[in-house]
């Protein structure tokens, strides 16, 4: 349980916790799921496999009740749609380039409003 726990955290946080996502909203249902998550990996199977899906969490949001198999399929017509709209997609070619700007946000996030590093 605990393995599966941490798989899930490392995967699923590093999409929502970033300075692209956490702040973003939009009245639109739609488009608030796209700008409040970030996808890592959309080419690479290790990403998908270690993830279960979770690395193409922007159409998680959208399409929550689509097997995850099916989710790179639907990838680019979302990024496409996204585009022609104006909407930002956040993505990241890797994991390990989401995971740094997590830890990058979740540094900013322990930094006392109002002080000099802020």
């Amino acid at each position: 349980i605990a393995s599966f726990s941490w798989s899930f955290m490392l995967s699923s946080q590093v999409n929502h916790l970033t300075d692209n996502t956490s702040h973003a909203s939009s009245p639109n249902f739609l488009k608030h799921q796209v700008l409040t998550s970030q996808d890592f990996g959309n080419n690479h199977w290790f990403a998908r496999w270690f993830s279960g899906g979770l690395n193409t969490q922007i159409e998680h949001h959208l399409f929550p009740t689509v097997n995850h198999c099916h989710i790179p399929d639907l990838q680019p017509k979302v990024k496409a749609i996204c585009e022609k709209h104006g909407v930002q997609y956040n993505e990241v070619e890797t994991y390990s380039q989401a995971f740094k700007n997590h830890l990058a946000h979740t540094k900013k996030m322990g930094i006392r409003p109002f002080s000099d590093d802020h």
